[in-house]
């Protein structure tokens, strides 16, 4: 009979070790879980943060370079419908004068925005300046002889690709 208490005694000891292993291992479980959790909510804060950064980012661009941008596009849009000497150098001016009252946007926008802006702008001033030297100037410059659609096209394009930029830079952030 003692042989059966202690065969019994010894399965009693084996199966609540065993279980204290399998409760041990379940409580392990929950918290690597727990930490898992914790860490893929991290990630997602993260991520969360990043976009309202892009976003807010994205806005301040976009509204600093509004008035330049809108006043280069009032020039690109004059061109290309037709536009005299005169009008002309008051819409190169408009966009001048915006681009100097521009606020320091190239740590929202990236340099790519604003070189284009600029870059746009010194083709449109290019030609202002061309047109008034050959109006003004005592040579023979005929006027109507004058072709500025290759500056103008290339402007235009450059304008396009800050448009393209901004618009995809809003979609990124949306």
């Amino acid at each position: 009979m003692k042989r059966k208490h202690v065969a019994a005694l010894a399965a009693a000891v084996v199966l609540v070790g065993g279980g204290a292993t399998a409760g041990w291992l379940v409580v392990e479980d929950r918290r690597e879980q727990a930490e898992r959790d914790e860490r893929r909510a991290e990630r997602k804060a993260d991520r969360i943060a990043k976009e309202v950064a892009e976003r807010a980012a994205y806005e301040a661009c976009a509204a600093g370079t509004q008035p330049y941008l809108q006043a280069v596009q009032a020039v690109d849009g004059a061109v290309s419908v037709g536009v005299n000497l005169n009008e002309y150098g008051t819409l190169v001016r408009a966009a001048s004068i915006a681009a100097r009252q521009m606020p320091s946007v190239d740590a929202q926008c990236g340099t790519d925005v604003v070189d284009h802006l600029d870059a746009a702008m010194v083709e449109y001033a290019a030609v202002g300046t061309q047109w008034n030297d050959c109006v003004f100037s005592d040579d023979d410059c005929d006027v109507d002889a004058l072709d500025f659609s290759p500056q103008w096209q290339s402007a235009s394009t450059t304008l396009s690709l800050v448009e393209m930029s901004l618009l995809t830079r809003e979609l990124e952030t949306t």
